[in-house]
């Protein structure tokens, strides 16, 4: 029920968001916008289309592993390969490896 009233409480926001979005995109389409703004308007578009919203998600180390409870376990990289290996596993108390 919590979720419910808070996407209620959102509407607004989200409408008077859309709003705004809807005047850029009239306007670049008008073509009576500032370049620099054009732009801006134009990669945000864009970028939403291909999902590259937001910022990059950033890797999870073997510490933020470890504290969600998942064991980690490193080891030495094998002959030819560039890195160490990490060995995860969502059992700790079994050991079984994924």
């Amino acid at each position: 029920m919590g979720l419910i009233r808070a996407c209620l409480k959102m509407l607004p926001r989200l409408r008077a968001e859309e709003g705004l979005q809807g005047a850029d995109i009239a306007a670049l389409g008008a073509g009576v916008m500032k370049p620099d703004r054009a732009r801006a308007v134009y990669q945000r578009l864009t970028q939403a289309v291909h999902g590259a919203t937001g910022p990059a998600r950033k890797r999870a180390t073997p510490t933020d592993l470890q504290v969600m409870g998942i064991a980690v376990e490193m080891r030495a990289a094998r002959p030819g390969l560039a890195r160490a290996g990490v060995q995860t596993s969502a059992h700790p108390s079994t050991g079984a490896a994924r």
